[in-house]
Protein backbone atom coordinates (compact mmCIF):
# COMPACT_ATOMS: atom_id res chain seq x y z
CA UNK A 1 0.00 0.00 0.00
CA UNK A 2 1.38 3.44 -0.93
CA UNK A 3 2.17 5.86 1.88
CA UNK A 4 0.54 9.28 2.11
CA UNK A 5 3.00 11.74 0.61
CA UNK A 6 2.76 15.29 1.98
CA UNK A 7 4.80 18.47 1.69
CA UNK A 8 4.63 22.17 2.51
CA UNK A 9 6.49 22.96 -0.72
CA UNK A 10 5.51 22.81 -4.36
CA UNK A 11 7.56 23.12 -7.54
CA UNK A 12 6.55 24.71 -10.83
CA UNK A 13 8.26 24.74 -14.22
CA UNK A 14 7.77 27.34 -16.92
CA UNK A 15 9.12 27.38 -20.43
CA UNK A 16 12.46 29.15 -20.81
CA UNK A 17 12.52 32.90 -20.04
CA UNK A 18 8.94 33.03 -18.75
CA UNK A 19 9.39 32.17 -15.06
CA UNK A 20 8.60 35.78 -14.11
CA UNK A 21 5.13 35.47 -15.68
CA UNK A 22 4.50 32.22 -13.83
CA UNK A 23 5.63 33.82 -10.58
CA UNK A 24 3.29 36.77 -11.18
CA UNK A 25 0.39 34.42 -11.92
CA UNK A 26 0.86 32.42 -8.72
CA UNK A 27 1.26 35.59 -6.66
CA UNK A 28 -2.11 36.85 -7.90
CA UNK A 29 -4.22 33.66 -7.98
CA UNK A 30 -2.58 31.69 -5.17
CA UNK A 31 -1.42 34.20 -2.52
CA UNK A 32 -1.34 31.39 0.03
CA UNK A 33 1.79 30.09 -1.73
CA UNK A 34 4.85 32.12 -0.79
CA UNK A 35 7.76 32.27 -3.19
CA UNK A 36 10.76 30.28 -1.90
CA UNK A 37 13.37 29.67 -4.61
CA UNK A 38 13.97 29.96 -8.34
CA UNK A 39 16.59 28.88 -10.83
CA UNK A 40 15.99 29.60 -14.51
CA UNK A 41 12.55 28.09 -15.27
CA UNK A 42 12.29 26.13 -11.98
CA UNK A 43 10.47 27.70 -9.02
CA UNK A 44 9.41 26.54 -5.56
CA UNK A 45 6.74 27.94 -3.24
CA UNK A 46 5.82 27.27 0.38
CA UNK A 47 2.34 26.56 1.69
CA UNK A 48 1.34 27.14 5.32
CA UNK A 49 -0.51 23.83 5.31
CA UNK A 50 0.69 20.44 4.16
CA UNK A 51 -0.40 19.39 0.69
CA UNK A 52 -0.99 15.92 -0.72
CA UNK A 53 -0.63 14.69 -4.28
CA UNK A 54 -4.25 15.38 -5.14
CA UNK A 55 -3.82 19.17 -4.93
CA UNK A 56 -4.52 21.03 -8.17
CA UNK A 57 -3.68 24.42 -9.64
CA UNK A 58 -5.06 26.12 -12.75
CA UNK A 59 -1.99 27.81 -14.22
CA UNK A 60 -1.39 29.28 -17.66
CA UNK A 61 2.39 29.59 -17.48
CA UNK A 62 3.29 26.30 -15.78
CA UNK A 63 4.22 23.39 -18.00
CA UNK A 64 4.55 21.16 -14.94
CA UNK A 65 3.99 21.32 -11.19
CA UNK A 66 3.82 19.07 -8.14
CA UNK A 67 5.05 18.55 -4.59
CA UNK A 68 8.66 19.27 -3.64
CA UNK A 69 9.93 16.44 -1.44
CA UNK A 70 13.53 17.31 -0.58
CA UNK A 71 16.74 18.85 -1.85
CA UNK A 72 20.40 17.90 -1.63
CA UNK A 73 23.05 16.00 -3.55
CA UNK A 74 22.14 13.54 -6.27
CA UNK A 75 23.10 10.64 -3.99
CA UNK A 76 20.81 11.97 -1.25
CA UNK A 77 17.89 12.27 -3.65
CA UNK A 78 18.41 8.79 -5.05
CA UNK A 79 18.53 7.34 -1.54
CA UNK A 80 15.40 9.30 -0.59
CA UNK A 81 13.56 8.06 -3.67
CA UNK A 82 14.37 4.44 -2.82
CA UNK A 83 12.77 4.93 0.61
CA UNK A 84 9.49 6.32 -0.74
CA UNK A 85 6.65 3.83 -0.99
CA UNK A 86 4.58 5.04 -3.93
CA UNK A 87 2.75 3.56 -6.89
CA UNK A 88 5.01 4.09 -9.91
CA UNK A 89 2.07 3.48 -12.25
CA UNK A 90 0.21 6.42 -10.72
CA UNK A 91 2.93 8.90 -9.78
CA UNK A 92 6.14 10.20 -11.34
CA UNK A 93 9.35 11.54 -9.82
CA UNK A 94 11.27 14.59 -11.09
CA UNK A 95 14.85 15.56 -10.30
CA UNK A 96 15.93 19.15 -10.97
CA UNK A 97 19.55 20.28 -11.00
CA UNK A 98 20.11 23.89 -9.92
CA UNK A 99 23.86 23.66 -9.26
CA UNK A 100 26.29 20.76 -9.70
CA UNK A 101 25.88 19.99 -5.98
CA UNK A 102 22.23 20.88 -5.43
CA UNK A 103 19.26 18.91 -6.74
CA UNK A 104 15.55 19.08 -5.97
CA UNK A 105 13.16 16.14 -5.87
CA UNK A 106 9.55 16.57 -6.97
CA UNK A 107 6.60 14.27 -7.47
CA UNK A 108 3.17 14.51 -9.07
CA UNK A 109 0.37 12.38 -10.43
CA UNK A 110 1.09 10.98 -13.88
CA UNK A 111 -0.57 13.15 -16.46
CA UNK A 112 -0.65 15.98 -13.91
CA UNK A 113 1.41 18.25 -16.10
CA UNK A 114 -0.40 21.30 -17.40
CA UNK A 115 -0.73 19.68 -20.83
CA UNK A 116 -3.17 16.83 -21.49
CA UNK A 117 -1.21 15.36 -24.41
CA UNK A 118 2.46 15.96 -23.45
CA UNK A 119 4.71 17.84 -25.88
CA UNK A 120 4.85 17.31 -29.63
CA UNK A 121 8.09 16.79 -31.50
CA UNK A 122 7.63 19.47 -34.16
CA UNK A 123 10.24 20.75 -36.59
CA UNK A 124 10.08 23.89 -38.70
CA UNK A 125 10.08 23.18 -42.47
CA UNK A 126 12.75 25.14 -44.28
CA UNK A 127 10.14 26.67 -46.60
CA UNK A 128 7.75 27.76 -43.80
CA UNK A 129 7.06 31.51 -43.92
CA UNK A 130 7.62 31.97 -40.17
CA UNK A 131 7.95 30.23 -36.81
CA UNK A 132 4.22 30.73 -36.35
CA UNK A 133 4.00 27.42 -38.22
CA UNK A 134 5.22 25.74 -35.01
CA UNK A 135 2.57 27.58 -33.01
CA UNK A 136 -0.26 26.30 -35.20
CA UNK A 137 1.10 22.76 -35.23
CA UNK A 138 1.36 22.76 -31.45
CA UNK A 139 -2.17 24.17 -31.08
CA UNK A 140 -3.57 21.48 -33.37
CA UNK A 141 -1.69 18.73 -31.56
CA UNK A 142 -2.79 19.94 -28.14
CA UNK A 143 -6.45 20.07 -29.21
CA UNK A 144 -6.30 16.65 -30.89
CA UNK A 145 -6.59 18.03 -34.44
CA UNK A 146 -10.23 19.18 -34.47
CA UNK A 147 -9.98 21.11 -37.77
CA UNK A 148 -10.56 18.61 -40.56
CA UNK A 149 -9.50 18.47 -44.20
CA UNK A 150 -11.82 20.51 -46.40
CA UNK A 151 -13.09 22.78 -43.63
CA UNK A 152 -12.83 26.58 -43.80
CA UNK A 153 -10.78 28.74 -41.43
CA UNK A 154 -10.94 32.50 -41.04
CA UNK A 155 -7.46 33.57 -39.94
CA UNK A 156 -7.08 37.06 -38.47
CA UNK A 157 -3.48 38.23 -38.38
CA UNK A 158 -2.10 35.76 -40.91
CA UNK A 159 1.09 37.48 -42.16
CA UNK A 160 3.61 36.35 -43.15
CA UNK A 161 1.80 33.00 -43.25
CA UNK A 162 3.35 30.49 -40.86
CA UNK A 163 0.06 29.33 -39.36
CA UNK A 164 -1.70 29.47 -42.72
CA UNK A 165 0.98 27.21 -44.17
CA UNK A 166 0.41 24.65 -41.40
CA UNK A 167 -3.30 24.62 -42.22
CA UNK A 168 -3.12 24.41 -46.01
CA UNK A 169 -0.57 21.58 -45.76
CA UNK A 170 -3.42 19.69 -44.08
CA UNK A 171 -5.73 20.57 -47.01
CA UNK A 172 -7.69 23.06 -44.91
CA UNK A 173 -9.11 26.15 -46.65
CA UNK A 174 -7.87 29.45 -45.23
CA UNK A 175 -9.20 32.98 -45.68
CA UNK A 176 -6.39 35.12 -44.27
CA UNK A 177 -6.55 38.77 -43.25
CA UNK A 178 -3.63 41.04 -42.40
CA UNK A 179 -2.29 44.47 -43.25
CA UNK A 180 1.21 43.05 -43.88
CA UNK A 181 2.38 41.05 -46.89
CA UNK A 182 2.18 37.28 -46.98
CA UNK A 183 4.57 34.69 -48.38
CA UNK A 184 4.07 33.60 -52.02
CA UNK A 185 4.35 29.97 -50.90
CA UNK A 186 0.71 30.25 -49.79
CA UNK A 187 -0.49 30.83 -53.37
CA UNK A 188 -3.00 28.24 -54.46
CA UNK A 189 -6.66 27.25 -54.32
CA UNK A 190 -6.66 26.62 -50.55
CA UNK A 191 -5.60 30.13 -49.55
CA UNK A 192 -7.40 33.44 -50.04
CA UNK A 193 -5.86 36.67 -48.81
CA UNK A 194 -7.43 40.01 -48.01
CA UNK A 195 -5.07 42.87 -47.16
CA UNK A 196 -6.69 44.79 -44.33
CA UNK A 197 -5.98 45.84 -40.77
CA UNK A 198 -8.32 44.16 -38.31
CA UNK A 199 -9.43 47.59 -37.07
CA UNK A 200 -10.65 48.50 -40.57
CA UNK A 201 -12.17 45.18 -41.49
CA UNK A 202 -15.49 45.35 -43.33
CA UNK A 203 -17.39 42.40 -41.92
CA UNK A 204 -19.92 42.36 -44.76
CA UNK A 205 -17.08 41.52 -47.18
CA UNK A 206 -16.06 38.35 -45.33
CA UNK A 207 -17.06 34.86 -46.50
CA UNK A 208 -20.05 33.38 -44.68
CA UNK A 209 -19.03 29.73 -44.62
CA UNK A 210 -16.05 29.40 -42.26
CA UNK A 211 -16.07 26.68 -39.58
CA UNK A 212 -13.22 27.90 -37.39
CA UNK A 213 -11.55 31.19 -36.41
CA UNK A 214 -7.80 31.46 -35.81
CA UNK A 215 -6.52 34.72 -34.28
CA UNK A 216 -2.97 35.96 -33.79
CA UNK A 217 -3.27 39.74 -33.38
CA UNK A 218 -1.07 42.07 -31.35
CA UNK A 219 -4.10 43.93 -30.03
CA UNK A 220 -6.02 44.29 -26.79
CA UNK A 221 -7.95 41.00 -26.49
CA UNK A 222 -11.18 42.65 -25.35
CA UNK A 223 -11.20 44.87 -28.43
CA UNK A 224 -10.76 41.69 -30.50
CA UNK A 225 -13.59 39.87 -28.66
CA UNK A 226 -15.98 42.76 -29.31
CA UNK A 227 -15.41 42.55 -33.06
CA UNK A 228 -15.27 38.76 -33.21
CA UNK A 229 -18.84 38.65 -31.92
CA UNK A 230 -19.98 40.64 -34.96
CA UNK A 231 -18.07 38.30 -37.28
CA UNK A 232 -19.61 35.17 -35.72
CA UNK A 233 -23.13 36.59 -35.92
CA UNK A 234 -22.63 37.40 -39.61
CA UNK A 235 -21.43 33.89 -40.47
CA UNK A 236 -23.98 31.49 -41.93
CA UNK A 237 -22.12 28.32 -40.98
CA UNK A 238 -21.64 27.20 -37.38
CA UNK A 239 -18.28 28.34 -36.00
CA UNK A 240 -17.17 25.23 -34.13
CA UNK A 241 -14.29 26.80 -32.25
CA UNK A 242 -11.80 29.60 -31.83
CA UNK A 243 -8.00 29.37 -31.63
CA UNK A 244 -6.52 32.59 -30.26
CA UNK A 245 -3.15 33.73 -28.98
CA UNK A 246 -3.71 36.35 -26.30
CA UNK A 247 -0.90 38.88 -26.47
CA UNK A 248 0.28 40.30 -23.16
CA UNK A 249 0.08 43.88 -24.37
CA UNK A 250 -0.19 44.58 -20.64
CA UNK A 251 1.01 42.25 -17.87
CA UNK A 252 -2.26 42.81 -16.00
CA UNK A 253 -3.97 40.57 -18.58
CA UNK A 254 -2.60 37.66 -16.51
CA UNK A 255 -4.99 38.73 -13.74
CA UNK A 256 -8.04 38.87 -16.03
CA UNK A 257 -8.77 35.19 -16.59
CA UNK A 258 -12.34 35.48 -15.31
CA UNK A 259 -12.98 38.49 -17.54
CA UNK A 260 -11.62 36.56 -20.53
CA UNK A 261 -13.79 33.52 -19.67
CA UNK A 262 -16.86 35.76 -19.49
CA UNK A 263 -15.97 37.34 -22.84
CA UNK A 264 -15.98 33.88 -24.46
CA UNK A 265 -19.18 32.98 -22.65
CA UNK A 266 -20.76 36.09 -24.12
CA UNK A 267 -19.70 34.83 -27.55
CA UNK A 268 -21.36 31.47 -26.82
CA UNK A 269 -18.09 29.58 -26.32
CA UNK A 270 -16.41 27.73 -23.48
CA UNK A 271 -12.66 27.73 -22.88
CA UNK A 272 -11.35 24.17 -23.19
CA UNK A 273 -7.62 24.96 -23.01
CA UNK A 274 -5.79 28.04 -21.72
CA UNK A 275 -2.01 27.52 -21.80
CA UNK A 276 1.33 29.07 -22.53
CA UNK A 277 2.81 26.91 -25.29
CA UNK A 278 6.41 26.00 -25.97
CA UNK A 279 6.23 28.03 -29.20
CA UNK A 280 4.49 31.00 -27.56
CA UNK A 281 6.40 34.10 -26.61
CA UNK A 282 4.84 36.82 -24.41
CA UNK A 283 1.38 35.46 -25.07
CA UNK A 284 -0.76 32.44 -24.28
CA UNK A 285 -3.09 30.18 -26.24
CA UNK A 286 -6.82 29.72 -25.76
CA UNK A 287 -8.95 27.06 -27.44
CA UNK A 288 -12.66 27.78 -27.08
CA UNK A 289 -15.45 25.52 -28.34
CA UNK A 290 -19.11 26.22 -29.08
CA UNK A 291 -21.29 25.65 -26.02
Amino acid sequence: MSQVIESNFIFCESFDDYASLLKEEIKYYYPEFKFAFSHKNFLTFKSEKKLTLDFKMDLIFAKNYGLTLTKGTRDHLEEYTNQINFNANQFQIFMFETTPDLFWLGINTKGHTSFPRSFPNISLPEEAPSKAYLKMEEMLYLTNFPIKEGEFVLELGCAPGGMSYSLIKRKINVYGIDSADISPILSGPLFTYKKSAFQHLVIEELPKNFNWIVIDLNLDPFFVFKNIKKIILSNEAKVKGIFINIKLVETKIITQKVKIQNAFKDLGYKIAICKHLHSNQKEFFIYAIKQ
